[in-house]
């Protein structure tokens, strides 16, 4: 049987995208009220692992990058991330009692992720799962379960379960380091304003981003330290959605080889980045000497959000862009040609 199109359906193209991530801030704020987090980071205390490891792919494998620069900024932890392939295919396993195993996937479904779980627990090491399906075979393989709590994500390119995880990774830094349920309440409220900011804020851009885009083949997305992770999520997002090669790239990995090829209207998007700016800056600048059109992309700081807080709403003008580019090209980003919700990697 053949899918029923938007057009039968009477919905826009795009409009569960849409509506996904509008729902982000009352994902935000029920994630803020789990109590699970607390025990979670309760758990995490007494073990005291001396070692953070991650394993994700896609969407959650940027949140999952997100967390190591969580977890060595704000907990002084060392910080690793798993290749499956090392177990799944070459069969030799690198965890032991002094690891804790963070591993991130909306589905839980992976079988690679499921299967580094299931051997770090074997060795002794501290599993955690941060899922949005806590019955979900990765949720029964770990110790420790954090549910999302997103809902169900109908569009296959991640938006809320993304921020969801990210929000996840950060809540569980946070208690590590002591906070309390009354500072995960002001952060709800904080991720909210924001949030209205930001989307406010990226209405007002997107004509000029559009236009800068339009015929594009492929685009480049630039941040330093934490927001890394958006970039490459944005970057993410633009390839799933929008029949383009976007790349997210270290503002100081670009300028060793991949600034070559940056050329004449090559949208390059420039995040500000807090402490690195000025690294940042050192990208636009070499950019512009070659022809790009640079975006600087504002991630929304100030006296509510810490530069490290900022990063689960710095991605929403990214997730904004790809889903009206989509739409502008004919496209339908919320069930790109040939992607699956779910994809099983081994």
């Amino acid at each position: 049987m053949r899918p029923v199109t938007h057009q039968e359906l009477g919905v826009e193209p795009g409009a569960v995208m849409l509506s996904e991530i509008l729902e982000q801030p009352d994902v935000w704020a029920r994630l803020c009220r789990d109590p699970e987090v607390a025990h979670v980071a309760g758990t995490l205390r007494r073990r005291a692992p001396r070692v953070l490891m991650t394993v994700a792919r896609g969407s959650s494998a940027n949140a999952a990058l997100y967390g190591r620069y969580l977890a060595q900024l704000r907990n002084g932890l060392v910080t690793a991330e798993v290749m499956p392939s090392v177990h799944t295919i070459h069969g030799r396993d690198v965890f032991g009692p002094e690891c804790c195993l963070v591993a991130v996937s909306q589905s839980g479904a992976s079988p690679d992720v499921v299967s580094a779980v299931e051997r770090a627990r074997a060795a002794g090491a501290t599993t955690l799962a941060i899922t949005n399906d806590p019955t979900s075979e990765l949720a029964r393989a770990a110790e420790l379960v954090l549910a999302m709590g997103a809902g169900v994500e109908r569009a296959v390119a991640a938006t809320k379960s993304y921020t969801a995880s990210v929000l996840a990774l950060r809540l569980v830094s946070g208690a590590l380091a002591g906070e309390d349920t009354g500072d995960r309440t002001r952060l709800a409220g904080d991720l909210a304003a924001a949030f209205e900011r930001t989307v406010t804020g990226t209405g007002q851009l997107l004509v000029r981003w559009l236009e800068v885009f339009e015929g594009a083949a492929s685009a480049h997305l630039v941040a330093r330290g934490p927001n890394l992770a958006t970039a490459k999520e944005g970057a993410l997002k633009l390839t799933e959605t929008s029949a383009l090669v976007a790349q997210g790239w270290s503002a100081a990995e670009i300028l060793h080889g991949p600034i070559a090829s940056v050329g004449t209207g090559t949208p390059v998007l420039c995040l500000d980045d807090g402490l690195a700016q000025d690294s940042v800056a050192s990208v636009a600048a070499a950019a512009t000497a070659r022809g790009a059109e640079v975006l600087p992309v504002a991630v929304p700081h100030g006296t509510a959000l810490s530069e490290l807080d900022a990063v689960t709403v710095g991605v929403v003008p990214l997730q904004i862009l790809a889903r009206e580019l989509a739409v502008g090209r004919g496209l339908d980003p919320d069930r790109p040609q040939g992607l699956t919700k779910v994809t099983r990697t081994r």
